[in-house]
């Protein structure tokens, strides 16, 4: 299993925990039933979990802003926190206009507790060993939004205005995930050289 496997497990896996048992451990079975459970979706959870990946990466990316000084990881950051920002007043927007209010469930609620687990170890590092964790979880995450986005998320969205918002964070969510790649890969040749 990759590491963005593994990360993807782990989210749904935590989102079966909170809709199915505290007790179990995370497990294939446990990611499918969550799968399972977050489906279908209402317009205003389908917003929800959107809403629920943009802050995780706001808090990442303010985080990254006040904690190193690496121009990569700066600038990464800068764009992160600019679209999802911009993310979040669009699904604003969107509920507005369409009467809807956004509600929580076990898909959002399992990517909430990844996004606090990762802001809580990133939290306790500094230098370069936070640079290369924070650009690694961004392409892991930005990997996890997309199929997110595409495979749970999108099959939810009866309403036009949700589907063509959805659409167009895919761009957005896949140039974050390049630039996060690319950047990781130059610190990595950076601190072996």
């Amino acid at each position: 299993m990759n590491v963005r496997s593994s990360v993807y497990s782990t989210t749904m896996a935590a989102a079966a925990l909170l809709g199915l048992s505290a007790c179990s451990l995370p497990s294939e079975t446990a990611s499918e039933a969550a799968a399972e459970v977050s489906q279908p979706m209402s317009t205003g959870e389908v917003l929800h979990v959107l809403h629920t990946i943009n802050r995780g990466e706001i808090e990442q990316a303010q985080l990254a802003l006040d904690k190193s000084s690496d121009p990569r990881v700066l600038e990464t950051a800068e764009r992160i926190l600019e679209d999802h920002e911009a993310s979040n007043e669009r699904i604003s927007a969107v509920a507005e206009s369409t009467g809807t209010s956004l509600q929580d469930n076990t898909l959002s609620k399992g990517l909430q507790m990844q996004s606090s687990a990762i802001l809580g170890d990133l939290e306790d590092m500094s230098g370069a060993e936070f640079d290369r964790e924070y650009l690694q979880r961004q392409v892991e995450l930005h990997d996890i939004a997309l199929d997110t986005v595409t495979e749970e998320l999108m099959p939810n969205a009866s309403d036009p205005e949700v589907r063509q918002l959805l659409e167009s964070a895919v761009p957005r969510l896949e140039n974050h995930l390049q630039e996060a790649e690319e950047h990781y890969a130059s610190l990595a040749e950076t601190s072996q050289g």
